[in-house]
């Protein structure tokens, strides 16, 4: 209905699926989007099937935003971002990379990095480990 609102996980690529579906037409394999047609004819409610986390890339360092390269993941509460290869605060290289993690839930405005705190150390991890499985999915 008009003005309605959902909060299940979507992205720019599911925005061709989508287009598709209503068409009719069947996306190719090869697209990495889902069709957001289910959740649009259940009030906004995703299927049980749907996806959890979104992923997104960054690949421009020396463009006019001046923001590093980085990977970043994100699930209803929390946001990781990985900067393989500098310092966000511009330190220079960083031997294994760099990490950000913020509570979506408490810091809206990610604005205190927890990525350090050891009562998030299994968030940390377990981030570091849906950032690696959606490259996997989506390609490096």
């Amino acid at each position: 209905p008009p003005g309605s609102t959902s909060s299940a996980m979507a992205q720019n690529i599911d925005l061709a699926p989508t287009m598709l579906d209503i068409a009719g037409i069947s996306p190719p394999e090869r697209m990495h989007g889902k069709s957001l047609v289910p959740i649009l004819e259940d009030n906004g409610v995703a299927p049980h099937h749907w996806r959890t986390s979104v992923y997104y890339r960054y690949y421009e360092s020396h463009g006019p935003h001046r923001v590093p390269k980085h990977d970043g993941m994100r699930t209803d509460r929390w946001k990781l971002i990985w900067f393989p290869e500098v310092d966000p605060d511009g330190e220079g290289p960083l031997p294994a990379g760099c990490y950000e993690l913020y509570d979506l839930h408490a810091d809206p405005d990610e604005v205190l990095d927890v990525s350090k705190r050891p009562e998030h150390a299994t968030v940390l991890s377990e981030g570091i480990e849906e950032i690696k499985r959606l490259r996997l999915t989506y390609g490096p």
